[in-house]
């Protein structure tokens, strides 16, 4: 019984993958500010990202200062990028019939905001130079420093917290903050803030289907708020 069943999954997870390469468009851009770029694994140049634009498998996301993205993935996640921010979307899966699949992302620098849609809470994990994150429903901020730590603060749900140099993990609530510094082997609760950033709000009012796009290599604005 145990074999067939892990025989089951896998072809599952197989499925999954297989459907991911024939589709690499994972979610789109519902909003940009000032500008933002995306770089594919296999080029070595970053193109100007515009609202409406998908979102692929494997892209590196990017934010100048003072700028921010939002993207919408396919399983309804919400990932918002903050002012000097970058990330890679390096796995995502997602089989709308069941809501199993898996997320992966490695956040590099800056700040984001993680709201989870409809994809299966534990096929999510996020990293940083010093944590993986995992999440069980949730909303949460991660500051991403220049020193490599690692602020979360949760605003709602709950997080697992897992320092990348080995130790325990860590669930913290909502309300919540925790630090884990580069290389440390501990989580700690309670010793610091996340940074405050604008970008990070909601984009209510804007709708990934109408509107203009991002700035691109002229500018065009802030293109937040109701349109």
């Amino acid at each position: 019984m145990a074999f067939s069943l892990r025989l089951a999954l896998t072809a599952s997870i197989m499925a999954l993958l297989a459907a991911a390469s024939a589709d690499a468009e994972v979610g789109n851009v519902r909003l940009v500010k000032i500008w933002a770029y995306s770089k594919a694994a296999s080029t070595a140049d970053w193109n100007d990202l515009y609202r409406r634009d998908p979102v692929e498998l494997n892209e590196r996301l990017r934010t100048p200062d003072g700028g921010a993205l939002h993207v919408r993935f396919v399983d309804d996640t919400d990932l918002r990028l903050g002012s000097a921010a970058e990330i890679l979307i390096d796995r995502f899966v997602f089989d709308p019939s069941n809501n199993a699949g898996a997320l992966q992302a490695e956040m590099g620098k800056g700040v984001f905001r993680f709201i989870s849609g409809r994809m299966a809470k534990d096929g999510v994990r996020l990293g940083t130079p010093s944590a993986f994150i995992g999440i069980r429903g949730t909303d949460f901020i991660v500051d991403v420093r220049d020193d490599g730590s690692t602020v979360v603060a949760v605003l709602e749900g709950e997080v697992e917290i897992t320092p990348r140099a080995g130790g325990p993990a860590v669930a913290i609530a909502a309300n919540q903050t925790a630090l884990v510094s580069l290389n440390a082997t501990a989580v700690q609760i309670g010793v610091a803030a996340v940074t405050v950033d604008a970008g990070l709000d909601s984009d209510a009012g804007i709708d990934a289907d109408s509107g203009s796009g991002g700035a691109g290599g002229q500018g065009g604005g802030d293109t937040g708020g109701n349109d």
